[in-house]
């Protein structure tokens, strides 16, 4: 499944391609703001985005809210350091498929993965636990 991961900080960037240990994961291109990350994805055509709320250019909801429009298949993980309801309340109506909170946690971020990749293709087994 090809992944694709977007936030402003290169070292989470850096840090969630070293926590994915879901088999069949392929990170096809990162981006640091969102309009690059639009760009990227439009071009890249991942499975799964895995994007920070709070980006330059474009945050995050308007990043799902575009990627949508034209590919609308894509799978969505949203990171975000921000607890607000009305964040997290506004990726669920678009239909993301978690809403994590930073610190990353290793286990949570493969779960959500693997729920993103469930939904595409059921064949694929649960983590064991």
């Amino acid at each position: 499944m090809r992944v694709f991961i977007a936030d402003d900080e290169q070292g989470i960037v850096e840090l969630i391609k070293h926590l994915i240990t879901v088999e069949k994961c392929e990170i096809v291109g990162e981006a640091n703001n969102g309009l690059d990350a639009l760009h990227k994805i439009r071009e890249q055509q991942p499975v799964i985005v895995i994007t920070d709320i709070m980006m330059p250019l474009m945050n995050g909801i308007d990043l799902i809210r575009e990627v949508l429009k034209t590919l609308p298949q894509t799978q969505f993980v949203v990171i975000s350091g921000y607890r607000e309801f009305e964040y997290a309340k506004s990726a669920l109506q678009l239909g993301v498929q978690d809403y994590l909170l930073k610190p990353i946690i290793e286990e949570d971020l493969n779960q959500a993965i693997l729920h993103a990749m469930q939904s595409i293709d059921p064949s694929f087994a649960p983590l064991p636990q």
